[in-house]
């Protein structure tokens, strides 16, 4: 039997648990459950179906309340590993076509676990000097591959969205300038036409998601281009 915990009993139980913290000492175990696990599951993506409906059933699994007593670190991740490698979209794999995901590469792959355990944060110099010098390589060379001029300037961010936010931000000044106007004085009636300019077929959806955060209405835009355009395997089965 389940034993589940009162509301009022949560604030006493956190307070008994062990400091998480002392898990560095078995760190490797949960680890390498995963590094050994890594090898069958890359290999198995050519084969198997992006996305299994019959392994649906196991994510009931997940559907547990809330125990008195943590299962640890080393065998949580190992029931994750079970589950996920059976139930998860193999977005990491050859087959997957959908959105702007997927496809990882081993060495990203490693980069992302390194990303983990270094766990550095890039918002400034101060908080990581490294961190801070990789992205000035990564954008130096993006510049260099695209052929983009020295004195264009570049930033990371966290998605296609936010990048054409960016985009849309940076573009609102450059269309100020171009026809005098302070977009900054002015505000959003200033550059409202800018996005009008661009032929619907050649906007991404991430321009659509970005503009009500950029100042820009969405009535209309691209909104029948998108949903007729045809979804690849990643919606389906195979």
């Amino acid at each position: 039997m389940i034993e589940l915990i009162a509301k009022n009993q949560i604030p006493d139980r956190l307070a008994a648990m062990a400091d998480p913290i002392h898990d560095l000492d078995s760190a490797v175990e949960p680890l390498n459950i995963v590094h050994e696990a890594a090898f069958g599951y890359l290999s198995s993506l050519a084969d198997r179906k992006v996305r299994d409906m019959a392994t649906f059933d196991r994510l009931a699994d997940l559907q547990q309340a809330l125990p008195i007593d943590g299962v640890g670190g080393h065998k949580a991740v190992a029931e994750l590993v079970d589950l996920g490698a059976a139930a998860g979209t193999l977005s990491s794999g050859p087959r997957f076509f959908h959105f702007v995901i997927g496809g990882s590469t081993p060495a990203a792959m490693a980069a992302d676990w390194l990303t983990s355990l270094l766990d550095q944060n890039a918002f400034s110099r101060a908080s990581s000097d490294f961190a801070s010098a990789v992205e000035d390589v990564a954008l130096q060379w993006l510049s260099e591959l695209v052929g983009l001029p020295d004195s264009w300037g570049a930033a990371l961010v966290a998605s296609a969205t936010f990048a054409n936010f960016t985009g849309l931000a940076c573009a609102t000044h450059w269309w100020g300038e171009q026809h005098g106007v302070d977009v900054t004085a002015r505000g959003r009636p200033a550059s409202a036409a800018l996005l009008r300019r661009i032929p619907a077929p050649e906007r991404s959806q991430g321009a659509t998601n970005a503009r009500p955060w950029a100042g820009r209405r969405t009535g209309g835009c691209c909104r029948r281009h998108w949903q007729s355009r045809p979804v690849g395997i990643g919606q389906g089965t195979g």
